[in-house]
């Protein structure tokens, strides 16, 4: 048994020598392991070292994700480690979805209303701007020797470019701002959202467009999400989720790169960051992005 685990496993209520635990996959930030306690199932998350330098606050993380659950849209919280370095929630029966999958228009209208129910939910604490999280991370990772692209501050005032486009036009929400496929289980009637790490106020469109550009919607898909979520369609809010898909490519982008010098779990950051940072120049290249920086000023 490893170690660090069970240094976790044995502070938790209900943990006996006999319980079992598995690691589960997935996890690029944290470990996740279903563990049982009592012959019940629970999932144990183990935080991931250096995650304050990725902005991640665990006391908004567990403010956020209790409110989540008073809504019904995440499992309660069961136990906090005392050191702080997790936490345990009942185990969800139901699937994770995978992107065709959540692409289907019945699993979009689900989707949609889960996120207007904590959009328009009680105000998450903190504010979150994937902005100024870029040039947050772009700073951290210059101080930890991070080699970048040679263009990357043409990039950068690209996205300043975006930001300043959006900036009277922000719809402020409680937002999960990590709509990572992974994060979506389906129980057969509802969708359950996991992993509130970077939750906070800020642009609900930032979530729009995150799952968009993340489950690689088509333009028919994501105006189908738009009708599910508004009721209708106007060019203004294409044009707007369309930027924020822009922004959250750069987010993953730099979020790579740093985890690439901060990091302890084996993984390819750097190709990570570079799949999103390419993508977003390749859109750039095509100039759409001015297009829709016109549409949202209308």
């Amino acid at each position: 048994m490893n170690s660090n685990v069970l240094e976790k496993l044995i502070q938790i209520p209900g943990w006996q020598n006999s319980s079992s635990y598995k690691l589960l996959s997935g996890g690029i930030t944290n470990q996740n392991y279903l563990i049982t306690l009592n012959s019940k199932p629970y999932v144990l998350r183990v935080y991931g070292a250096h995650t304050l330098e990725l902005g991640i606050a665990r006391d908004r993380e567990i403010a956020c994700h209790s409110i989540a659950a008073k809504l019904g849209l995440a499992p309660d919280i069961f136990f906090i480690l005392p050191d702080a370095s997790g936490i345990v929630t009942p185990y969800i029966e139901g699937k994770i979805l995978s992107e065709n999958e959540l692409r289907d228009p019945h699993i979009l209208s689900l989707v949609a209303k889960t996120l207007r129910t904590f959009h328009s939910g009680p105000l998450f604490p903190g504010q979150f701007s994937p902005f100024r999280v870029v040039r947050e991370y772009y700073d951290k990772a210059l101080v930890h020797k991070v080699l970048f692209p040679d263009n990357v501050r043409e990039v950068i005032a690209t996205l300043n470019d975006i930001e300043k486009s959006i900036s009277s036009i922000v719809r402020e929400g409680s937002c999960h701002n990590d709509l990572l496929g992974g994060n979506f289980i389906y129980d057969g009637e509802k969708i359950w959202m996991l992993d509130w790490e970077y939750a906070a106020s800020g642009d609900l469109f930032f979530d729009l467009g995150n799952f968009s550009i993340n489950l690689g919607l088509s333009s028919e898909q994501t105006q189908t999400l738009l009708r599910e979520y508004f009721g209708t369609l106007t060019n203004k809010d294409v044009a707007h989720l369309e930027l924020m898909k822009l922004a959250s490519d750069m987010r993953e982008a730099f979020w790579g790169f740093l985890q690439s010098a901060i990091s302890e779990i084996e993984f390819d950051y750097t190709a990570y960051a570079l799949k999103y940072y390419n993508r977003f120049q390749d859109c750039v290249s095509q100039k759409n992005y001015q297009e829709w920086m016109n549409n949202v000023c209308k």
